[in-house]
């Protein structure tokens, strides 16, 4: 038997929040107030949307894991929200079927992958992460679809550009442009990202005005959003050689 490393308490999350629909259901309502809802009754009300709320609780665990240093935490949580979404579908009915909770998941855990230098295992979640946001965008199940394959784009251009296929990289960072720039709410501070990382790429091939023009624009973007231009201006400086 697999002992989850998850708190008990988080892990009890799911259940509580099905209750508590269960109580409200029809067949409840029938009953004494002071009734327990039955197992049919939380099987109706809960089934599959517990799972997606329990992963996204447990997503977000693993993002302020990740804030306060503690990556194998995070790590750990990100895989658990994998596998409770998972249930007992192939693979291929999973990422047919999947739900923007699954893709989050994903899409964490291959960053986080990514970090860890597993190339391998970062390389597959960040392909199934996409493969989910085909389905989603499919099924017309997602939030805003230019936003949402953005962060996916941007997060495949880093990987390629582990790999050293930079050409690659750069592609797929213009494709992120492309979108982030023109989501429903765009994010300046996403804009600001891809930029930042493209001009990260152009800096690898030598295109040194090319790179100072998307630090330059990231800048922009950063400024807009709260003023606070110091912290990118450090990695201006970090990497482009002004003569």
């Amino acid at each position: 038997m697999r002992v989850s490393t998850v708190p008990s308490s988080l892990r009890r999350v799911g259940w509580a929040s099905c209750a508590r629909r269960a109580a409200f259901s029809s067949d409840a309502a029938r009953r004494p107030p002071t009734a327990w809802p039955s197992q049919e009754d939380i099987k109706k009300s809960a089934s599959p949307h517990w799972r997606e709320e329990a992963t996204d609780d447990l997503v977000l665990l693993g993002r302020k894991a990740i804030g306060n240093k503690k990556f194998k935490v995070g790590i750990e949580c990100f895989k658990e929200s994998v596998e409770l979404l998972k249930r007992s579908e192939t693979h291929s009915q999973f990422l047919a079927t999947a739900t923007p909770s699954a893709r989050n998941s994903l899409n964490a855990l291959g960053v986080m992958r990514l970090i860890c230098g597993d190339i391998s295992q970062a390389t597959q979640l960040l392909e199934d992460a996409q493969r989910a946001q085909d389905s989603i965008s499919e099924s017309g199940m997602g939030d805003d679809n230019f936003c949402d394959r953005a962060g996916l784009l941007n997060d495949r251009a880093i990987l390629h550009a582990y790999k050293g296929e930079m050409d690659e990289s750069e592609k797929l960072l213009k494709q992120c442009y492309y979108m982030v720039s023109r989501a429903y709410r765009p994010s300046n501070r996403a804009i600001a990202a891809c930029l930042g990382n493209l001009g990260e790429i152009n800096c690898i091939n030598g295109d040194f005005k090319v790179a100072v023009r998307n630090f330059e624009k990231a800048l922009f973007q950063l400024q807009k959003d709260d003023g606070n231009k110091n912290s990118f201006l450090d990695i201006l400086h970090s990497n482009v050689q002004v003569k």
